[in-house]
């Protein structure tokens, strides 16, 4: 969105937003952030005491010395890009990410229960997350990175996200042509599994699939969709542990796509 407003470009440099940043940032850029091409170091690596909110974050890297690789030059995975790519929308638009969220996807998607995980604020009926522990299911709810916002930290419901998966069919978000853009290959994790901007990308019963998962302590998530057919996969749970979501995705696959 501020992409499409001229407010940035997705060439634009990490260390232009924050210059505090060590020389390495001189090399990333917001793209390379996107389709975690960057070599931002894990979060999950930072020394003992540190709190983990999104500002924290942005002071881990500010005391890192390296990237894990050349920027651009291979795909990893990397949280701690989101969290500061969540850093930029706030920076950019001069609304914190969960209001700039809410203004510009929740309210014009009529999503009334999404909203941001908060410390102070109370989620009304919200699930709580278990985990089996000795053969009983004990509450194990948040994690210390649960707060942070920019790589998660949302709570939504299922008749919600249908209105998200509605919305990424048309333009109430965004033109045609930046959508086509987002589901696109940017860069690659394997053959046949490529990354767009946010979803990974592959063919699957001989139609195109684009597909995240997600996780944190006493959460779990999938999310498929086959645009080209119009049916999405929304699977939600409340246990992180020993409930592998895999096999329930690929069991509706076969379901509806498998002969």
């Amino acid at each position: 969105m501020l992409r499409d407003q001229g407010k940035l470009k997705l060439e634009d440099k990490l260390v232009s937003f924050f210059p505090g940043l060590p020389p390495f940032a001189r090399e990333i850029t917001i793209l390379q952030m996107i389709n975690h091409t960057s070599g931002l170091k894990s979060y999950g690596d930072a020394p003992a005491g540190t709190t983990f909110r999104d500002l924290d974050i942005l002071h881990v890297v500010e005391r890192q010395d390296s990237t894990k690789f050349r920027p651009g030059s291979r795909f990893s995975y990397s949280n701690t890009a989101y969290v500061l790519l969540g850093l930029v929308v706030q920076k950019v638009s001069g609304l914190p990410l969960n209001e700039f969220v809410r203004r510009n996807i929740f309210k014009p998607l009529k999503m009334k229960n999404s909203t941001f995980n908060s410390l102070e604020g109370k989620i009304n009926n919200r699930a709580c997350g278990y985990n089996l522990r000795d053969g009983k299911l004990l509450q194990e709810d948040q994690s210390d990175a649960s707060y942070l916002q920019g790589d998660g930290g949302i709570y939504s419901s299922i008749n919600d996200f249908y209105h998200w998966d509605q919305a990424l069919y048309s333009d109430k978000l965004l033109s045609s042509e930046t959508m086509t853009e987002i589901f696109s290959p940017s860069s690659s994790e394997a053959p046949g599994l490529d990354y767009g901007y946010g979803w990974y990308i592959e063919s699957k019963y001989g139609t195109k699939r684009i597909s995240h998962s997600g996780g944190t302590t006493g959460f779990s998530s999938y999310y498929v969709r086959y645009p080209e057919k119009k049916f999405s996969i929304i699977v939600f749970g409340n246990q992180d542990e020993g409930l592998a979501l895999d096999p329930i995705i690929s069991a509706i696959e076969r379901i509806y796509l498998g002969r």
